[in-house]
């Protein structure tokens, strides 16, 4: 019975976690407010990919980064470092029909199961940085984006609950399997177009 107990609380305790409310604020700073290592990536691996770079603060109340963002051939690219500067992942902004078939029929699929109805607004494919290898493999990954299967799919989506439409964030696995989502407070959604 002990055993029985534990577990559901364990299973409700995820199941909160997975729900939680992204409550992002986003602002636009300057290259020299960047942290020193993610200035160091720019000079490196970033300064010659396009002219037009824009640098951002992001918190969430608890966690906070700092992100790169431009357009390289038109695809949209967002390079997030932690606060020490390290490199902590890339993504890749794209349209849905660019989604490998089997990928983009699992993800539709749990849409459909899980909502009334739902327009996916925003598709990024999503580029883990591994501490076991150097920034510039983790963004030359990112750069090949039709050769190198991300590591997770994150899907911005308009979802209809019970009547009420809703912003999630909705994480998947490379071979789009439903990883985790998040409401995303209507006041912070500003903050996440690209």
């Amino acid at each position: 019975m002990k055993k029985l107990f534990f577990i559901l609380l364990i299973l409700n305790s995820l199941s909160t976690i997975a729900q939680q409310k992204k409550s992002e604020k986003e602002e636009r700073i300057s290259k020299d407010e960047m942290p020193e290592k993610a200035i160091q990536f720019f000079n490196e691996v970033l300064f010659e990919e396009t002219n037009t770079y824009r640098f951002y603060f992001e918190t969430d109340g608890k966690r906070k980064s700092y992100e790169t963002k431009f357009k390289k051939n038109k695809v949209g690219y967002s390079i997030e470092f932690g606060e020490d500067g390290n490199l902590q992942d890339v993504e890749v902004t794209v349209p849905l029909k660019k989604l490998n078939a089997e990928v983009k029929k699992r993800i539709e699929k749990f849409f459909n199961e899980q909502y009334s109805g739902f327009r996916i607004e925003k598709v990024q494919l999503q580029y883990l940085h591994q501490q076991s290898k150097n920034a510039q493999e983790t963004y030359s990954r990112a750069s090949n984006i039709f050769q190198n299967k991300p590591d997770n799919y994150e899907i911005v989506a308009k979802v209809k609950i019970d009547g009420n439409r809703k912003h999630l964030e909705v994480l998947f696995d490379a071979s789009g399997n439903f990883i985790k989502k998040r409401e995303i407070a209507e006041n912070s959604y500003d903050y996440l177009i690209f």
